[in-house]
């Protein structure tokens, strides 16, 4: 568990994260190398440029490209998630016995 997160938070951390990198999963190769160097690496646009071997401008539009990509994943893995949810939770309810 990480310092100065409880159980809950620890175990909300872990979905967001397992969500995260479903998503991150469902995106094209250059979308994801793009996000992992930027963000996992730190790396600036002029370091990533260099190792894509592109333009400083082509990193940057490839980067935006991939940020609204896994905003959009992220959204529609959210809504199945829910939906799933919903299914399950009507179906638990309707298969209670009642004392």
């Amino acid at each position: 568990m990480a310092l100065g997160r409880g159980p809950a938070s620890e175990a909300e951390y872990q979905d967001e994260l397992h969500l995260l990198t479903k998503a991150m999963d469902r995106l094209p190769d250059e979308y994801r190398d793009v996000l992992v160097l930027r963000h996992l690496d730190g790396l600036s646009f002029h370091e990533v440029a260099r190792r894509m071997d592109r333009s400083t401008g082509a990193v940057r539009m490839l980067w935006l490209r991939a940020i609204e990509k896994l905003r959009h994943v992220l959204v529609e893995q959210s809504s199945i998630e829910h939906l799933v949810r919903e299914d399950f939770g009507s179906q638990d309810k309707s298969t209670k016995r009642q004392p």
